[in-house]
């Protein structure tokens, strides 16, 4: 493991202490133009997700409605409705094959979509150490005034993701403030994905703030186009029983 992915995987708490865990609930709200542009406007105004620690599954209680939820994992995404109906999607990323920046999402696209976006970002860095993954340390970044290292991140075809490639920003506290990738499944282009108003939960480090932003040629953001804002609200830590 290299020198800057251990620095942020202790920033955050430890993999010992991530490693105790069974799952995390947050609550909150994730908002912007892109769930407007795809059909569902403030549909997750307020939100409550629960993913596991040590496997990419995540589940919204409710989705959409009152009484129903998602269940996704990268091979198959599942909505029951209140009565108990279910709708089932095997390898659910081949449905977004042939859609544009502006297509329609159904509930299932949205589940798939926000599911695995959220597992991702409540799961970092821990996940880093996952087999598959490598990490590996370029030059650093100025911006603002401040300097930040810059840890590259490649994703095995096992794990949903924006990209398979993605660059952290790493501040002098160890806590990740930025992550680029490009998200190939909304055909939105370059991303710069800011995180801060980092809080200690238990010993787990989160950022309570996120907001996507569209990334210029030369590697700043365009503050002009926002895609999602994400507030969490609390934060629950679930222990394994031992």
């Amino acid at each position: 493991m290299d020198q800057l992915t251990q620095t942020v995987l202790d920033a955050h708490g430890g993999v010992e202490r991530w490693n105790a865990l069974h799952g995390i609930e947050i609550s909150g709200s994730a908002l912007g133009p892109l769930w407007t542009r795809k059909g569902y406007h403030e549909v997750f105004k307020d939100i409550s997700i629960s993913i596991d620690c040590h496997r990419q599954f995540v589940s919204f209680n409710p989705f959409i409605e009152t009484g129903a939820r998602s269940l996704c994992t990268p091979d198959e995404t599942v909505i029951e409705s209140a009565s108990g109906a279910k709708s089932v999607r095997a390898n659910p990323r081949d449905a977004f094959n042939g859609q544009s920046f502006t297509s329609a999402w159904d509930p299932l696209h949205l589940a798939y979509f926000s599911g695995y976006a959220m597992w991702n970002y409540l799961a970092t860095p821990f996940f880093f150490t996952w087999d598959g993954v490598t990490t590996h340390e370029m030059e650093p970044w100025n911006e603002h005034g401040k300097t930040w290292r810059r840890l590259v991140v490649n994703f095995p075809p096992d794990i949903a993701a924006h990209c398979q490639e993605q660059t952290f920003y790493v501040d002098e506290r160890g806590y990740i403030m930025r992550v680029d990738y490009t998200s190939e499944i909304t055909n939105s282009g370059p991303i710069a994905h800011y995180m801060w108003d980092h809080a200690n939960i238990d010993g787990i480090v989160f950022p309570r703030k996120r907001r996507s932003l569209a990334r210029l040629e030369d590697g700043a953001p365009d503050v002009t186009r926002v895609f999602v804002e994400i507030s969490l609200v609390d934060i629950q830590l679930h222990k394994k029983i031992v």
